[in-house]
């Protein structure tokens, strides 16, 4: 995925270490949008970028729970930035599986966060892409989705519901022009 091309790199997660690990591969030539909670307290993730030759880094406030953000949050980048080149979906919590076991809402928290505003976010990016006939999309799943276990079997159940829903989101994109990648790492 280094062919972006001077297409904005949006990162959703912008404080978020593999994100920005990512934007900072990305940046050399391109403009990055960082959105994040306090997007104001990003400065250090501001300064790594532009060292690593960003043309321009942007701050946008992005709370992932805040599923109605999500619809104005991409028209606004692609309305300032033109069409979105790659989107990174960094964001995600591990929750406390002891306590998800105990305590309802703290579980769909978990579930809400890493399912439900992941689906919100790709299908809103999805339809942009989709409109602008190129993109890509990079979201971050989990080995615990694979292999659901007791020790973390909320987040892990998110996470396998995350996948399905990518891969067919993939699929539904074949021929569009946008891509999607799922990583999955070890939590």
């Amino acid at each position: 995925m280094d062919d972006t091309g001077a297409a904005p790199v949006l990162i959703l997660g912008g404080r978020s270490e593999i994100g920005v690990e990512l934007a900072r591969r990305l940046a050399p030539g391109t403009t990055v949008v960082l959105a994040a909670r306090n997007a104001d307290r990003v400065n250090d993730q501001v300064d790594a970028l532009k060292a690593a030759g960003a043309s321009a880094v942007h701050t946008r406030e992005f709370d992932a729970d805040d599923l109605a953000s999500h619809g104005p949050l991409v028209a606004s980048v692609v309305a300032d930035h033109g069409p979105i080149g790659t989107a990174v979906l960094a964001f995600g919590i591990l929750g406390d599986q002891a306590r998800a076991e105990t305590d309802a809402e703290h579980a769909v928290a978990i579930v809400h966060t890493d399912y439900v505003a992941q689906v919100s976010m790709l299908t809103h990016l999805a339809i942009a892409m989709r409109a602008a006939g190129r993109g890509q999309l990079v979201v971050f799943s989990s080995i615990a989705g694979a292999r659901v276990r007791r020790a973390n079997y909320v987040y892990g159940s998110a996470k396998a519901g995350l996948d399905g829903f990518a891969s067919g989101l993939a699929d539904a994109l074949h021929g569009t022009g946008v891509r999607l990648l799922t990583c999955a790492r070890d939590s």
